[in-house]
């Protein structure tokens, strides 16, 4: 949310005392034509957490929008300490009569992005659940406007999910995924929690018919450390998505448990 006094071509935000300098240039007659900027002029943006606001560091923003005889080009750049770097180069070729390029415009260019703590993402999941790890991407773009697809990498490290009331506390997750157009392959996958791994691979399919298969070993993975709580678990599953149908199968084991019926809830 941002709010614009044009006279001094400053933006200010209400979540943070971010600025950014504004510049704006659009003509549209025949054809349509335009230089869209914004960068950074001062400031930081934040994120709220359960233990306070978190500052993004934020050092670079920039944003450039151009639309010239039908070729439109985005460029954001993003930089900040907690947040990390993203940056890309996006290209589509439209009709230069357009306002707006139509879902069938060609698709070209890259993107990546290394973020080294996606806790910054905690205030978008439930109370009291905890985020940690890090994450890095980097792909080359084409398809279509409507359809776009990715070529090359998505790796995370050092992933943590918990949550203490409800003893649930995964750690030690690394992922490496493979981007190859309208389909991902997953080429490792791990987890930790208490003394035990849940490890996996699968693959995934985009586009009109979205899809994905996965197959997981657990191995006396906690799944509940509470003390009046507690399930260590091991066994095969395999899961298929196939538009909103979700097929389960496999055979798990309880190695063990412990639940306190005389809890309240």
């Amino acid at each position: 949310r941002f709010k614009c006094d044009w006279s001094s071509d400053v933006c200010s935000s209400d979540l943070g005392d971010l600025r950014l300098a504004a510049r704006l240039r659009v003509q549209a007659g025949e054809r349509f034509d335009a230089d869209v900027e914004l960068r950074r002029h001062d400031g930081d943006l934040n994120v709220a957490q359960e233990n306070g606001l978190l500052w993004l560091g934020l050092t670079a923003v920039d944003l450039n929008v151009s639309a010239h005889e039908g070729r439109w080009s985005f460029r954001p750049r993003f930089n900040g300490k907690t947040l990390g770097t993203i940056n890309g180069e996006i290209e589509l070729q439209t009709d230069p009569t357009l306002r707006w390029p139509q879902r069938e415009a060609p698709l070209s260019g890259s993107i990546a992005l290394d973020v080294p703590q996606i806790g910054i993402w905690a205030g978008w999941l439930p109370p009291g659940w905890r985020l940690g790890g890090a994450l890095s991407t980097s792909a080359r773009l084409g398809g279509t406007y409507a359809a776009p697809q990715y070529t090359g990498s998505l790796k995370a490290n050092n992933i943590e999910v918990g949550n203490l009331l409800e003893g649930i506390a995964l750690s030690q997750g690394r992922l490496e995924m493979a981007l190859q157009g309208e389909t991902a392959r997953i080429e490792h996958f791990s987890l930790r929690a208490g003394e035990g791994t849940l490890t996996g691979d699968g693959s995934a399919t985009f586009g009109a018919t979205p899809g994905a298969q996965l197959s997981l070993k657990a191995r006396q993975f906690r799944l509940l450390g509470r003390l009046d709580r507690q399930l260590v678990a091991s066994g095969d599953l395999q899961l298929q998505f196939q538009g909103e149908r979700i097929r389960v199968g496999g055979k798990l084991g309880v190695d063990n448990g412990l639940f306190d019926l005389s809890s309240r809830d």
